[in-house]
């Protein structure tokens, strides 16, 4: 099943896509981070089950080629129902000294209205950098939504920094795509490495953070 997946034309920019290779093997790659950060034991499950779940994204990489973008080609998405947003925080922090988190709010992925799988599945072309806030996560939200973009929920951007650490070194992800109660969430990194869960008010405008949005979604 594609979730909002779409044509799309690239007009007069060229974008260089990988090679379905180099995407087999990125797959691989962010399988075995999974596994490593024992996604299965969360999930209440043996690795050879879990599998059962994520191997066959490996089926939609010929679209996600299609579809590559000036972002991350793909992102593997380990949803909200399947393991909780706090212990997917706790297992991105393994291994981290821990610190007070300034946050105890409970965020849902689907109060927002934003509908995505309940099985693991796909992000397409997610930026990070390019999507930088020009004002309030409530405007910027509105920015993306015109460019044909969603915001990242909650799930969607701890993969993004699971598997492409480096991408929260010097801001903030605001993850336009969830919500709690009226307040956006966000994910900074601390100085000691630590990843905190936090939530701002949607009119408060901060240039230095990053609106991290995907162009699709595709569940197996």
């Amino acid at each position: 099943m594609d979730w909002a997946l779409q044509d799309r034309s690239c007009g007069t920019s060229k974008i260089v896509s990988p090679t379905l290779d180099s995407l087999e093997k990125l797959f691989q790659i962010q399988i075995q981070n999974l596994i490593s950060k024992r996604y299965p034991d969360a999930a209440g499950m043996s690795e050879e089950e879990f599998l059962l779940y994520v191997s066959p994204l490996k089926n939609k990489l010929a679209i996600s080629k299609r579809l590559a973008g000036p972002g991350l080609n793909f992102v593997v998405i380990i949803p909200e129902s399947f393991v909780s947003i706090p212990k997917q925080i706790s297992l991105l922090n393994s291994g981290i000294e821990p610190v007070a988190n300034r946050s105890n709010s409970v965020c849902n992925d689907d109060m927002s209205g934003l509908t995505t799988p309940r099985t693991p599945y796909l992000a397409i072309d997610v930026q990070t950098k390019s999507e930088v806030q020009s004002g309030s996560p409530r405007q910027s939200l509105r920015r993306l939504q015109r460019a044909g973009r969603c915001g990242l929920t909650v799930a969607e951007g701890i993969a993004v920094v699971l598997h492409f650490p480096n991408t929260l070194s010097r801001s903030c992800f605001d993850l336009l795509g969830s919500r709690s109660m009226e307040d956006f969430p966000y994910l900074c990194r601390r100085t000691n490495g630590q990843i905190d869960l936090g939530f701002g008010d949607p009119d408060d405008a901060d240039p230095r953070w990053v609106a991290a949005s995907c162009y699709a979604r595709l569940a197996a």
